[in-house]
Parts: structure tokens; sequence; C-alpha cells
């Protein structure tokens, strides 16, 4: 369904500017979430709204997103090392 709403937000491109802020605060959300598979699906559908997000240049919310994602990262790193 993700990679649905993924192919979607793609095709819409920068018809979709006005909704951003939402979508990304929902993938945020998700990024957060205490389920691995809800995180994993959450990084998967931010690779397929990269694109986008840049075509309409909103550069504080890929900051936010990229911000987010090192930190899950980070975190993932430090859980595989102990």
């Amino acid at each position: 369904m993700l990679e649905g709403f993924g192919t979607v937000v793609n095709v819409l491109g920068i018809r979709v500017k006005s909704h951003l802020t939402q979508i990304v605060s929902t993938v945020l959300w998700q990024l957060n979430n205490k389920s691995g598979k809800v995180r994993q699906q959450a990084a998967d559908l931010t690779t397929r709204l990269v694109v986008v997000i840049k075509q309409c240049e909103e550069v504080q919310l890929l900051s936010k997103l990229g911000l987010v994602l090192f930190g899950q990262l980070d975190e993932s790193a430090g859980q595989g090392s102990s």
C-alpha cells in the first residue's frame, strides 16, 4: 500500500507540494514508532518521496527527514554493538 502511495506522489510531482508538510509529518511519526516494521516501511516510503520533496524545493522537510533517519541509524548501530 505504501508503495502505491509513493507512486501516486511521484506521479503528482509538484502538485503535491501543498500536502507535503502533512505527509512528511506522518512519515516522521511512523519513523518514531516502536515497531521496527513500521519504521522500515516509513524509511522505504521516504526513499520514494525524496525526489518529489526536492522538486518542490522543500529543503527543510528533507532536513527533518534526514536528521530523524540519521538518528535512527545511530540508534540501530548502538543496539547492534551491545
